[in-house]
């Protein structure tokens, strides 16, 4: 008596491998995704632009939830442009306008604008910690050790308010976000952290 053949494998093997292309095509971080992430940095004077045109400087407390909103809006298109196909979704857009409203606003509400380079530092740090807090939940679960994104946020923002501060950009200005010397230092910087996490691997999944 013939036995059916078995095609268990011939089921599996292709959902297998299209389940291995898909995985790899949403979830490993490329040179190219680091290079389009390298170019969200020109995103940040269109952000400053935007939050100043609709928001005014920030000289106020609800001017500094309201020109970080619109600020974190146009850095969060560009940053979820660049990272969408590792699995970023649109929610990163709304978790960078919030993060920065809230950071910048309780920066702002707490120890003012500043005018030196250490309090900069401090706007900085606060304004990068509340991005961080917010982006960090999408992260998690596509890469290991995604909680380091958020002291790694506040440490790159902070150096971009100091570097651009250190070349003479003047804090009276009262920005939503720092100019290109800053941008630059901080989008390399969290480019260099993102491809040591994607390096990390995604994190372990339990099965039932």
């Amino acid at each position: 008596m013939r036995q059916a053949p078995d095609t268990t494998d011939e089921v599996t093997r292709p959902r297998d491998r299209h389940g291995s292309r898909e995985m790899a095509e949403h979830r490993s971080l490329t040179g190219r995704d680091l290079l389009l992430w390298t170019v969200t940095l020109l995103a940040f004077p269109l952000a400053g632009l935007a939050g100043r045109a609709i928001a005014g400087p920030v000289d106020a407390t609800w001017r500094a939830f309201l020109a970080g909103a619109v600020a974190g809006l146009v850095l969060g298109v560009a940053q979820w442009l660049a990272l969408r196909r590792i699995g970023i979704d649109a929610r990163w857009i709304l978790a960078t306008a919030g993060g920065l409203a809230v950071g910048l606003g309780i920066g702002f509400g707490f120890f003012g604008y500043g005018d030196t380079v250490g309090d900069m530092w401090i706007v900085g740090a606060v304004s990068g910690l509340g991005i961080g807090i917010a982006q960090w939940p999408l992260l998690h679960g596509l890469v290991k050790g995604s909680v380091a994104w958020i002291p790694a946020t506040a440490v790159a923002w902070a150096l971009g308010w100091t570097v651009t501060t250190a070349i003479g950009v003047d804090p009276d200005d009262r920005w939503a976000v720092f100019g290109l010397s800053g941008s630059a230092t901080c989008t390399v910087l969290l480019g260099a952290v993102l491809w040591v996490l994607a390096r990390s691997g995604r994190p372990d999944r339990t099965t039932a």
